[in-house]
């Protein structure tokens, strides 16, 4: 498939981080730690949730791209969405954040892929390139954006709750030395990734206006209806 935003940021960010690496003294083999691709998948889910609650315009266009290749004439949005929507599981697990139930990965998917090495955190950089693992990030990110477009306060309400408890503990570890940073305000957060949606239309492919069967879609006009009324400085593409 062509490259997608959320495989644009997730491979950038890891490649950010000096993944992949190589291990081995004779057979030499690209390898990537197992918890920071999960960890990973949950900045991307974050970045999709808060981008459908404050930048509602950009949300459905990234939407629109990871499902380029359907025919939104025939077939029915409100199928796509209620099959995207993760209102249920994340009201099944209320111990957990939305962004980690949304984000989880089928634990079997990396025991499969890394069965040679039960007690290894590492996994073949390869196996993260395979076709099925590229469409669990797509379908989570996707997600991520269907329930922050559908409940923007309770997305943003949670960014400010998670950003105010590590603001708790941020000065306890920095005493302890640790390479720490204070977490953005939500809209430092948004500015950063509509950088990178910016990137991705220079450097990829531009993306398209969502069809208007999408923009007709209830929730989402309901959206568009409430940001016409409001100034929003996260409304517009740049």
């Amino acid at each position: 498939m062509n490259m997608t935003f959320p495989s644009y940021c997730l491979y950038g960010l890891l490649n950010s981080m000096g993944w992949p690496r190589i291990t081995g003294l004779f057979s030499r083999r690209k390898v990537v730690s197992q918890i920071v691709v999960y960890n990973s998948v949950e900045v991307l889910v974050k970045a999709a949730v808060s981008l459908g609650a404050a930048s509602p315009y950009i949300a459905i266009k990234l939407l629109t791209d990871i499902f380029r290749k359907r025919d939104w004439v025939n077939q029915s949005v409100k199928e796509i969405w209620d099959a995207l929507d993760p209102t249920e599981q994340v009201s099944s697990q209320p111990e957990k954040s939305p962004i980690k139930v949304i984000a989880a990965c089928p634990e079997s998917f990396f025991t499969s892929i890394n069965k040679d090495e039960i007690h290894s955190n590492l996994i073949e950089w390869e196996s993260i390139l395979i076709k099925e693992f590229k469409a669990y990030y797509n379908w989570v990110f996707a997600q991520g954006l269907v329930w922050g477009l559908s409940y923007p306060k309770e997305a943003i309400e949670y960014y400010e709750k998670e950003r105010n408890e590590y603001l708790e503990i941020f000065p306890d570890a920095l005493s302890c030395g640790l390479d720490v940073h204070s977490p953005e305000t939500i809209e430092g957060f948004i500015d950063e990734i509509e950088e990178l949606v910016n990137s991705f239309q220079k450097e990829i492919h531009s993306l398209a206006d969502a069809p208007k069967e999408l923009l007709e879609f209830q929730i989402i006009k309901n959206r568009i209806e409430k940001l016409e009324m409001t100034i929003d400085k996260h409304a517009k593409t740049k």
